[in-house]
């Protein structure tokens, strides 16, 4: 089974800011597509709210890729900030989430709760645009 994570913030700031974050995961069932969708205010920079709205999709209190365990997982990110941090997840579980000057990572916690609920699914990541189809399908989700 393919599940597919998509994460957005309306915050563009470096400096923290009050805004929205937007998470969602889609998968297709047996029964049909499901899907789940997450919306939360935040006050944090641009990086902080991407991570606090990858974190809540995947390893929020409702863990909600726990019952599609052992999924392929397609991570849609429009944050380079992310995109590279996920990347570098197992370096920085092997180094004690520390960075190379020995300093904790920034948004630590998050991202052990990430890492530890991507363990045992692989997991690839796609960059994106806002203009793509894909972020578009799923910001269409929160339109009311």
């Amino acid at each position: 089974m393919v599940i597919n994570v998509y994460f957005y913030t309306d915050i563009r700031a470096i400096k923290p800011k009050e805004g929205t974050i937007y998470a969602a995961l889609s998968a297709e069932t047996p029964k049909g597509e499901v899907w789940v969708t997450h919306q939360d205010k935040v006050n944090a920079n641009n990086a902080g709210a991407n991570v606090k709205a990858l974190h809540d999709i995947i390893a929020g209190d409702k863990h909600h890729i726990d019952p599609y365990k052992g999924s392929r997982i397609v991570i849609h990110s429009m944050s380079p900030y992310v995109t590279t941090s996920l990347y570098t997840l197992k370096k920085w579980a092997d180094t004690g989430w520390k960075t190379s000057k020995r300093a904790d990572i920034a948004h630590k916690e998050e991202w052990q709760e990430i890492n530890c609920n991507l363990r045992g699914n692989q997991f690839e990541i796609i960059n994106e645009t806002l203009e793509s189809e894909a972020v578009k399908g799923f910001l269409a989700k929160f339109e009311r």
